[in-house]
């Protein structure tokens, strides 16, 4: 499958409570809107690997927001000793900004249906902040998106997973942030990001360091829709990662998919790549949305 060329997308900065500055990446659309989407990339991707991806919503009718998550391309921070968050900083910050710069563009009485579109590390923080904000999304979509919890990944390869993990976080620990990109995963990624990702490997809770809410408990209280979708093949997202993920939406209306070369061309079968051959992915998304988005589609 051959890459189009990349859309122009608008930045649109976005500065959160605490003073991270960051650019989100607009995708507008010309005519009437079906649907919303906020869009948020993987641990260590930055915004702009999604641009097919955004500008795809777009071309449906979907006007769309690529957010920039913290430490990552256009952001004003950098991992550090002295510079360090988590998951609840995401949660309680970066989130709430993004999702209010896209409100105020896009927003009003009128507006379509806003979702949540998570992609890896991007879906774990998006189903915590709908747990402690159930109101602020129509629904959400989860894409490769699961728990890290080793015995997702069934017993030899879930220890050796999780040694590998828990090493990542002493790395961490020691240094005081995580140096991904000369380990070979993620970026340079935050201290106590890698930490709270360790300790879910562990237990398969989301307990974040300093959190202000039992995301546990919230998530199995969630009325909105979730649809989640996992790809055949993908070992970071397997199947029973994302079963788990959406699973802990016990009152929420789950509806899940797993794709396979049946259903997506094979370079969509990947834990990164689909989002660079958005399309055959989008179309099932889309679909099961329905023609009025605000009603789930069927299965």
């Amino acid at each position: 499958m051959s890459t189009p060329e990349l859309p122009r997308p608008e930045l649109l900065p976005v500065t959160t409570a605490d003073g991270h500055r960051t650019e989100a990446r607009l995708f507008a659309t010309a005519g009437p809107a079906r649907a919303r989407f906020v869009v948020f990339p993987a641990m260590g991707v930055r915004a702009r690997y999604y641009d097919l991806l955004g500008g795809a919503l777009a071309a449906a009718g979907c006007p769309a927001l690529v957010a920039e998550l913290r430490g990552q391309g256009s952001s004003s921070l950098r991992a550090s000793r002295r510079t360090d968050w988590g998951y609840e900083t995401a949660v309680a910050q970066d989130w709430p900004a993004v999702i209010a710069a896209f409100e105020a563009r896009t927003g009003g009485p009128a507006a379509p249906p806003l979702y949540l579109l998570g992609h890896s590390l991007g879906g774990q923080v998006s189903s915590l902040y709908l747990a402690a904000h159930p109101q602020a999304a129509a629904g959400l979509v989860l894409v490769a998106s699961g728990t890290n919890w080793h015995r997702n990944w069934g017993t030899r390869r879930g220890l050796l997973l999780l040694s590998q993990i828990q090493l990542g976080g002493f790395i961490a620990r020691g240094l005081g942030y995580f140096p991904g990109r000369r380990l070979g995963f993620g970026d340079l990624q935050a201290r106590q990001e890698i930490v709270d990702w360790a300790a879910t490997a562990r237990h398969g809770r989301f307990v974040p360091h300093g959190a202000r809410v039992d995301y546990e408990a919230a998530m199995a209280t969630v009325r909105a829709r979730v649809w989640c979708y996992s790809l055949e093949g993908d070992a970071l997202a397997p199947r029973a990662a994302t079963d788990h993920l959406s699973g802990k939406f016990r009152a929420a209306d789950v509806r899940r998919r797993h794709l396979t070369p049946a259903d997506v061309p094979a370079a969509c079968l990947h834990h990164f790549a689909w989002a660079r051959h958005p399309e055959p992915v989008l179309a099932h998304i889309l679909r099961d949305l329905g023609p009025d988005p605000a009603q789930p589609g069927t299965d």
